[in-house]
């Protein structure tokens, strides 16, 4: 309902300064955030590929042992 009131408010004004104070907002609002989740998945991705079933806390890149029990890691 406000988004409303305030496109309306923008529409009446003439001012471009108030477009460029709504496009900020608008990517302040939307697009950042947005941003924000895609960067997250994307580290989550690349953090250890591999884990140990005894201790999560180990993870590898790579496969091997784990260091803490010895057994072998296993895919996520």
């Amino acid at each position: 309902m406000t988004t409303i009131i305030i496109l309306t408010q923008l529409l009446q004004a003439q001012n471009n300064y108030t477009w460029i104070i709504f496009v900020m907002i608008l990517a302040a609002c939307f697009i950042l955030p947005m941003m924000r989740m895609r960067h997250k998945k994307n580290n989550q991705k690349n953090t250890g590929a591999y884990t140990c079933p005894m201790h999560p806390e180990v993870q590898s890149d790579v496969p091997g042992n784990c260091p803490k029990c010895g057994m072998a890691l296993v895919k996520k």
